[in-house]
């Protein structure tokens, strides 16, 4: 029997957690564990190299340097993998001890971009594993991070890795490690349903992308597909047997926080977080620009009223996104910045939050609506105070909720209701959070670097803010 452990969607969360997630340290410990008792395979599904300041800071090694010292085995990029840029993607992949695969990457050349496939050979069964990534990419990262780059049809490029690993590698077991997921709101033919449905000759489906806990009993025919959540909330582990017959006898079952409780760390691991941290403290340090004034972040006042530093974040998010405006929540915001230096270590204490930007198509009459709700508790302090960009209106408090909002401008123009815009957000927003429900069903045009991040590059390029008060 070989124990096939998986990861997908981390988006580096693996800082100390005492409420939801496993702790990676243990979790390292557990793995030991399986391992002295059974053969294993140690995947990940991708979306993993980016999304907090643990991992961002070192642009994605400090990730990497766990996952080595874990001994994975194969790892699938994902759309948030992208975020620092291919070239220092592949960068990753040369420092990564494992091999992070993709066959249906290809660069201006026709080349794959990355390996599209790896071997391995466990008690005398022969694995191949070959990784797709989510056309979605294309919408969902920087156009600068992917430039030159083309996702192809997921199914025809997996089709041709069957094809390979069957009768060229002469495989036992064909695993695809994809970051496809199963939304809804994907196109069906970039699902990782659709292509388990429609290739013939893979025996498991390690998926990630739509953030599902999904065991081996979710089959598209005779095909598992496993997936573990997100954010380390659980670990994936398949139970595979392959028969004499050929065929494959598959279970699986998720390890949470509360199973691996009791376990000692790993210390390697414990001292790799601990060598993380002391390198942040230092690279926080960096100055990123220079602020004439105190950037108010005070509690009350960005739950009541637009402050500098909130108007900075959502001038920042329109500047990076090339959004028409910006909408940002005065509750995403924990700290105020004072006038001098500013250090990247500011910027985060001030943004603590795993919060990224994204890119939405709303409609004129969607913004009407979010600007009342995010007024309608107003004057009163409230989490939902909107921050905007690249948008003015008035406020005439003395009408009916829902009705206050008036003389909406978008670039010096009158809004139009039915006219479509694009907006930039967090993704907290972007999901519904602080119950902005009319942004939950617009169609996502793009997904972008951490808050920290985007307010730190924006900073950079003005050099200084003289942001008013």
């Amino acid at each position: 029997m070989i124990k096939i452990i998986h990861t997908n969607d981390i988006h580096g969360k693996i800082e100390k957690d005492e409420k939801t997630k496993v702790d990676i340290s243990k979790f390292s410990a557990k793995l030991e564990e399986i391992r002295k008792e059974h053969s294993t395979l140690l995947l990940d599904a991708g979306d993993t190299i980016h999304g907090q300041p643990i991992v961002s800071i070192s642009e994605g090694k400090a990730m990497i340097d766990i996952m080595n010292e874990m001994k994975y085995d194969a790892m699938v990029p994902g759309n948030h993998d992208f975020n620092y840029g291919r070239e220092r993607l592949l960068e990753l992949a040369e420092l990564a001890e494992f091999p992070i695969i993709s066959a249906n990457i290809y660069d201006e050349q026709g080349d794959r971009l990355l390996a599209p496939y790896t071997l391995k050979e466990i008690d005398g069964v022969k694995v191949g594993i070959f990784g797709i990534t989510t056309p979605e990419t294309v919408q969902k990262a920087r156009p600068e991070d992917i430039e030159g780059l083309r996702f192809e049809d997921p199914v025809l490029e997996s089709q041709k890795m069957v094809s390979i690993l069957k009768d060229q590698e002469r495989v036992d077991v064909i695993i695809a490690l994809v970051h496809l997921g199963i939304d809804k709101s994907t196109m069906p033919e970039h699902r990782s349903d659709t292509l388990a449905d429609s290739v013939e000759g893979i025996d498991l489906v390690v998926d990630g992308h739509s953030h599902t806990e999904l065991k081996a009993s979710r089959l598209i025919g005779e095909i598992p597909i496993v997936q573990a959540g997100d954010s380390m909330r659980c670990i994936g582990m398949v139970n595979f047997i392959k028969k004499a017959c050929g065929e494959a006898e598959i279970s699986s079952e998720f390890i949470y926080r509360e199973d691996i409780n009791g376990i000692k760390e790993d210390l390697s691991i414990s001292r790799i977080l601990i060598r993380v941290d002391e390198e942040n403290n230092r690279s926080t340090s960096e100055i990123v620009g220079i602020s004439k004034r105190d950037l108010n972040g005070d509690r009350f006042s960005v739950r009541t009223r637009e402050t500098n530093l909130g108007v900075l974040l959502a001038e920042a998010m329109k500047y990076i996104t090339g959004a028409d405006i910006a909408i940002t929540n005065g509750g995403g915001i924990r700290g105020s910045i004072n006038a001098g230096f500013i250090t990247r270590k500011e910027i985060v204490s001030a943004f603590p939050f795993d919060n990224y930007v994204i890119t939405k198509e709303v409609s004129g009459k969607d913004i009407v609506k979010a600007l009342e709700h995010g007024l309608s508790f107003y004057p009163e302090p409230s989490s939902a105070f909107p921050h905007v960009g690249g948008i003015s209106f008035k406020l005439d408090r003395l009408k009916a909720q829902g009705k206050r909002v008036y003389d909406v401008f978008i670039a010096g123009e009158r809004l139009e209701e039915r006219k479509l815009y694009k907006l930039a957000t967090n993704d907290f927003l972007a999901s519904g959070g602080d119950s902005y429900d009319m942004f939950k069903t617009a169609k996502m045009t793009g997904s972008y670097a951490s808050i920290d991040e985007v307010l730190s590059t924006y900073i950079k390029k003005q050099a200084y803010t003289g942001a008013r008060n």
